[in-house]
């Protein structure tokens, strides 16, 4: 809840607070006292890289917004899904939604190259967001279905991210069940 909040507040004062304050301070600034050639050539140089950063900072901002949104109200079952999460890792590749997306969709395709690389994508969205469960929810599931020997350590990091959410208990404890260790499940339930 409180990173939710943060990145919330991140975002007000990104959007709203940081550009007010530059067009107030803009606003006052008073360009008539400037004089001479060399004064004048240099406050154009300055306008003129600034305005060059801000450009580049909103293509950079929307390109990582897009990815984003694009793997967040993407379905992995929509027909085209393959295309969206390869949009979606070209616009932002270092957001573990978009990774996390593109995993998804490897993972359904059921060959030993595409669970590897489903993997990878995965391992990827652990490396971005290391304290989200979620992601490693998810890594313990394709580590399971690649019979990997560090599926329980992920899945015990997502159980430390959220000791008290009921649906990691719930997936720690198919874990278990589904290993044969029934008394480990009924203890994580």
């Amino acid at each position: 809840v409180a990173r939710d909040f943060i990145q919330k507040l991140e975002d007000i004062v990104a959007i709203l607070l940081l550009p007010a304050f530059f067009a107030i301070t803009g606003m006052r600034t008073e360009l008539r006292l400037v004089s001479g050639f060399e004064s004048i050539f240099f406050c154009i140089v300055i306008i003129v890289v600034a305005m060059i950063v801000a450009i580049l900072f909103a293509i950079t901002s929307i390109r990582i917004q897009l990815g984003n949104m694009i793997a967040d109200l993407a379905s992995p079952n929509q027909p085209d899904a393959e295309e969206i999460a390869e949009a979606a890792i070209n616009f932002s590749p270092d957001d573990p939604t978009a990774n996390w997306f593109k995993a998804t969709i490897e993972k359904s395709v059921f060959s030993p190259t595409r669970l590897e690389s489903s993997k990878r994508y995965f391992e990827r969205s652990v490396m971005l967001a290391p304290f989200d469960y979620r992601w490693w929810l998810e890594l313990g599931r394709s580590y399971e279905q690649s019979e990997s020997p560090n599926a329980e350590s992920a899945f015990l990091q997502a159980k430390k991210l959220a000791p008290s959410s009921v649906y990691v208990q719930w997936q720690l404890g198919n874990y278990y069940l589904r290993q044969g260790r029934t008394d480990d499940a009924f203890a994580a339930f």
